[in-house]
């Protein structure tokens, strides 16, 4: 059972850091003008969170219990994250709270887009979501829905037990 749990916590970090590493592109925060701040970098983390779990929720049962544990580990970050930033345990549980909420709300918007292959409510939610600001181009806001369909279509076409292994890669991010 410890072997599992280990060999599991490894898988979760091996998933997580490519996450973490697609969402802290630095292309994509200067081409498309998603704000580099603490919001930017939470709505562009839980945007490929959410791909990254809506794909391992299609696969099958073990790739459902991995999505249940990315999501419990993304959180366990971003406590510590937000520890690290000075909160204490109580500011910390307020903002945990609606950072759960906020994680849900965008969960189901995004996941209806991809189910139903809607890339103009994907737009919509994108541009309520990252560019809240509503300061952001229109292309811009395509240019990072039409890279979300391009991520879960190479997921969908990559082979399913190296997903399931965490071998696989986020496209590279290009804007054409």
């Amino acid at each position: 059972m410890f072997f599992k749990k280990k060999n599991n916590i490894n898988l979760i970090i091996k998933f997580y850091t490519k996450i973490t590493n697609i969402s802290r592109c630095k292309s994509i925060y200067k081409k498309l003008d998603v704000p580099d701040t603490f919001d930017g970098r939470f709505d562009l983390l839980i945007l490929f969170t959410i791909i990254v779990v809506y794909h391992l929720s299609q696969l099958n049962s073990k790739g459902k219990t991995l999505a249940q544990n990315l999501f419990d580990h993304l959180f366990q970050d971003l406590d510590y994250t937000l520890r690290e930033m000075g909160l204490g345990d109580a500011g910390v549980s307020i903002k945990i709270k609606k950072l759960v909420s906020a994680y849900m709300g965008r969960q189901k918007a995004y996941c209806d887009s991809f189910k139903n292959n809607n890339l103009n409510k994907l737009i919509e939610h994108i541009e309520n979501n990252v560019y809240r600001n509503g300061k952001a181009k229109k292309s811009n806001i395509t240019a990072l829905s039409n890279y979300c369909f391009i991520i879960l279509d190479t997921f969908k076409n990559s082979d399913k037990k190296d997903f399931l292994n965490g071998d696989f890669n986020f496209p590279i991010f290009k804007i054409k």
